[in-house]
């Protein structure tokens, strides 16, 4: 996987938003095609392939309770170092931002049914 740099002159860190969960924007749509999933969005006609591993966080990101359990699980079932997994994250949410893929809710507002 290849994503863009995080743009310096934002000067914002992501830590706040692995406090919430990813959400798929109304406006998005998720197919998959093979082993990868593409993400169009409807308005803009933003499209973006990811390969099984993006696919895996894309899934991760969208259904745990924060992006910070995501990352958890990613770093149990990759072998990866811990900073190296969270600035392969960081810069695949930022994509994903840029994009208008993603959109954040506080990880408070999950409903006990998503929860389990």
């Amino acid at each position: 996987m290849i994503y863009p740099r995080r743009n310096e002159k934002e000067g914002h860190s992501l830590t706040q938003t692995f406090f919430m969960r990813g959400a798929v924007p109304a406006d998005v749509i998720t197919r998959h095609v093979g082993e990868e999933l593409v993400l169009l969005h409807r308005s803009t006609n933003e499209c973006l392939g990811l390969d099984p591993v993006g696919t895996r966080m894309w899934n991760l990101v969208t259904t745990s309770k924060s992006i910070q359990s995501a990352f958890e699980v990613l770093l149990s079932e990759y072998d990866v170092e811990r900073g190296q997994l969270r600035n392969d994250l960081e810069e695949f949410i930022e994509n994903l931002k840029r994009h208008k893929l993603i959109e954040f809710i506080p990880a408070a507002s999950i409903s006990s049914e998503e929860t389990g």
